[in-house]
Order: structure tokens, then sequence, then C-alpha cells
């Protein structure tokens, strides 16, 4: 059975958005602080919002899932979400960031969650945010593939987006960088992907008329 070139770059994607990530993180160990302290100094840790910065990984699923047997969009969509998670690798490697995170004394589950967290994912690499990037790329690439979806997906997206500064994951430009990569590649790379296939498409279903020369 043949494989198409979206699902290999599908698989690509999602290896290189877990494994390739635990390597960059051990490279690159230390970095410069990025951050605004007017405002990343006065946002509170809100314990809670681990839940939606960890559902990131599910809603990341959805546009795969939506486009497996349509060939084009898958293939829009794993080029997409590669190559802005490529651009963000060659990102971390450039210019090296890294986060403070608070010293936690955890009180109930969500605090548990959070310092959950922070074990399982070193305070490095975190311009731009991959939390932001991907939730940004998920939400936009199934809007365009099932706009009712698109929809419910919005508020998780957004949600994930906010939680990586409530659980002091990320600072304020960390989200910026994230959702400005999401858009460009989404725009530069989705988009044209689509477009040019619908273009061709439609050309392909026009009439050929012959016109006869007197």
């Amino acid at each position: 059975m043949k494989v198409s070139k979206g699902k290999y770059l599908a698989f690509t994607f999602f290896i290189c958005m877990y494994f390739g990530y635990l390597l960059i993180q051990k490279v690159f160990p230390t970095g410069h602080i990025l951050k605004i302290p007017i405002i990343d100094d006065n946002i509170p840790l809100i314990s809670w919002f681990a839940v939606p910065y960890l559902s990131m990984y599910f809603v990341t699923i959805v546009p795969f899932l939506l486009s497996w047997h349509h060939k084009k969009k898958l293939l829009a969509t794993s080029l997409t979400f590669l190559s802005a998670a490529s651009i963000a690798y060659m990102t971390f490697i450039i210019y090296q960031t890294k986060m403070v995170r608070p010293e936690i004394i955890p009180h109930g589950t969500f605090d548990f969650l959070v310092e959950y967290i922070y074990a399982m994912d070193p305070p490095v690499n975190s311009f731009p945010s991959l939390h932001v990037l991907y939730a940004t790329l998920a939400f936009l690439c199934t809007r365009n593939i099932n706009k009712e979806l698109g929809i419910i997906i919005f508020p998780f997206a957004f949600l994930t987006a906010i939680s990586t500064v409530l659980i002091k994951q990320h600072f304020f430009p960390d989200i910026i960088g994230g959702v400005i990569l999401a858009l460009l590649a989404y725009k530069i790379i989705f988009k044209n992907i689509v477009s040019k296939n619908s273009s061709k498409s439609l050309n392909d279903h026009q009439p050929i008329l012959f016109v006869n020369k007197i």
C-alpha cells in the first residue's frame, strides 16, 4: 500500500515534535532571559492552567486526523507544521532563551501537575513558544478544513496560548513569537498549497470551447 507524501511528512513532524525537542534540550541547556518585566512580572501563577497547557498535545492532532484521507490538505497541514517547527528549532540554535520559574510548594492536584510539567520540560529554548505555535496552527488549519470544528477548537487553542504564561512556562514575548510564526507559516505554506490545488481543480473542470475560425 502506497503511503502519501503528506503522511510521511506527518510522521516526520510528530517524530520531530517529541524526540527532536528532547534532543535539542540537551544540546542547548542554557540561554538568555527574554521577557517584558512590566508584563511578565505581574502575571500570576494559576496552576489549574496546567490542564489546557497539556491539552495542546491533543489539539495538535486534530487537523491531521481531519485531513488524513484528503491528500492535498494533509500535505498542506504536514508541511506547514514541519516547516514551522524547523524554523522554531533553528531559532533555538541561533538565539537560545530560557525561562525563570518560581518555586512551587504543592498544595493541591494542579500544583503537583505544574511541578510535573516543570520536571518533564526544562526551562530552555522558550522563544518562540512551541505550545503557542502548534495550538495556533491547529486552529488555523482546522478552521480551513472544517469551519464548525474550527470554532470548537478555538477556545482550546486560546487557553493553551495563555496557559504558557499562567503556569510560568514562558514569557509574554514567547507567545508573540509563536503566534507570528504560526500566522506566517499558515499564510505562506498552507494557504498557498490549498489555493493552488483549488485553482487547478477548477481549471480541470472547466469546459473546453472550440471556436471555428471562418
